[in-house]
């Protein structure tokens, strides 16, 4: 029987997007046998497929390839979280200007035991690892903006 692929839309024995999976694992693999580690980093990070799969073919790989591809992932993940903080330390500032209290601040304290909560406004999920925590009440802060000390004015 033949399909289409649901990624590039080839006529194929493969059923959804496999016939450019295999073929994804065999440009990754050639790369990696001419040692062009940079391409094969860069198609890597480039490939839509989702991150699950991407990590399970990453670590079939393993060797050099897995260092690079690894430490280019956690440092766009790092980005993003320090993007996000700083969005966090932003609203927070809102916050504060909205409830018409003198602003002190945030840190991020995620050293300790892991703290996993919501929100008390708009019941989002908090982790400790992630969301920065304000200087005044030590509560985490919220994508709203929110934290302990809100709660105590509502």
């Amino acid at each position: 029987m033949q399909y289409f692929c649901s990624k590039c839309g080839a006529v194929t024995n493969d059923s959804d997007d496999i016939h450019c999976r295999k073929d994804f694992i065999i440009r990754i693999q050639g790369l990696i046998l001419s040692n062009d580690l940079d391409k094969a980093k860069k198609l890597f990070l480039s490939e839509s497929f989702d991150e699950k799969w991407k990590r399970y073919v990453l670590n079939k790989f393993g060797g050099e390839i897995k260092k690079i591809v690894s430490r280019e992932i956690e440092g766009i993940e790092r980005e993003k979280i320090n993007n996000f903080r700083k969005t966090l330390e932003r609203k927070h500032q809102e916050y504060y200007t909205n409830l018409g209290i003198e602003y002190r601040g945030s840190d991020f304290h995620g050293t300790g035991q892991r703290y996993i909560s919501h929100c008390y406004s708009c019941k989002s999920p908090l982790d400790s690892y992630i969301n920065i925590e304000c200087n005044i009440c030590h509560w985490l802060i919220c994508e709203c903006g929110a934290c302990g000390c809100g709660s105590r004015v509502d």
